[in-house]
């Protein structure tokens, strides 16, 4: 989910507060606006373009990315969530830009559900083996996290009108009718 304002945050909350038959609900949610301008600007996922550049643009990146997650699970809680924030940094790491061992991550995750809590992930900047430093997509840790959880559904909202063949707003662009899942995770657009 990205949110533009509280009020976008607060009108998806329904979509995050626990249900009875099915209390673990956990959200995870891209930088929206925030964090890819930084992120962008020093080359962060690919590792910085210099080591200087590459801590800047780490802190710079990680600054707004958490003041949006803040700005999320605030609007959460108003609405009577139980939404805590799990930030991917140090818990979560890459190795050439490729999701490592996410069993820390998982495992915090487990404990806020177990307590009844709704935990908020958001896209990251974390430490990666090869490159220094890199980002964690949404995308890439809800993958993480349903190669694990293997929960029933995985829901997206998103500010567009379903999934695209590429970026929305590119000449071309198609929407696709519906995806299938194969049990092992793989996926393939639905003939």
């Amino acid at each position: 989910m990205t949110c533009g304002s509280k009020q976008d945050c607060t009108a998806a909350a329904p979509f995050a507060r626990p249900r009875a038959n099915h209390s673990m609900t956990l959200q995870v949610h891209g930088a929206g606006s925030y964090g890819h301008f930084q992120a962008s600007q020093y080359g962060v996922a690919r590792g910085g373009t210099d080591p200087a550049a590459a801590v800047q643009g780490f802190v710079e990146t990680r600054r707004s990315v958490t003041q949006l997650n803040h700005a999320v699970v605030s609007a959460l809680i108003d609405a009577g969530v139980p939404a805590v924030g799990l930030s991917p940094c140090g818990a979560w790491s890459c190795s050439g830009r490729q999701l490592q061992d996410a069993s820390a991550a998982v495992a915090a995750v487990q404990a806020a559900l177990a307590h009844h809590l709704v935990p908020v992930l958001h896209g990251d900047c974390v430490f990666d083996s090869q490159l220094g430093v890199t980002v964690l997509s949404g995308d890439a840790i809800v993958r993480g996290l349903a190669q694990a959880l293997q929960p029933r559904y995985c829901v997206f909202l998103a500010d567009v009108a379903g999934l695209h063949s590429k970026p929305p707003a590119e000449p071309g662009a198609q929407l696709i009718a519906a995806v299938e899942v194969a049990a092992d995770g793989s996926w393939s657009v639905a003939a």
